[in-house]
């Protein structure tokens, strides 16, 4: 269930520009409303701040171990 929930949302973050900018924003308030799973908010605390500057993701899957 998370990994099908993460990936979405991490689709839409790169093709969605108001929801990468709502989720830059108000991250908490965007998984509220996305009834986002525990482990999937803590995931994308930690993808947010790379998003956010632009950077390298890193490499594959580093984001995925809690």
């Amino acid at each position: 269930m998370e990994e099908q929930q993460l990936c979405k949302l991490i689709h839409r973050l790169y093709n969605d520009e108001s929801f990468r900018q709502e989720c830059f924003s108000d991250l908490e308030r965007v998984a509220a409303s996305e009834d986002m799973e525990p482990l999937v908010l803590e995931v994308l605390k930690k993808l947010i701040p790379h998003l956010a500057l632009g950077t390298s993701l890193g490499p594959p899957m580093w984001w995925w171990h809690p």
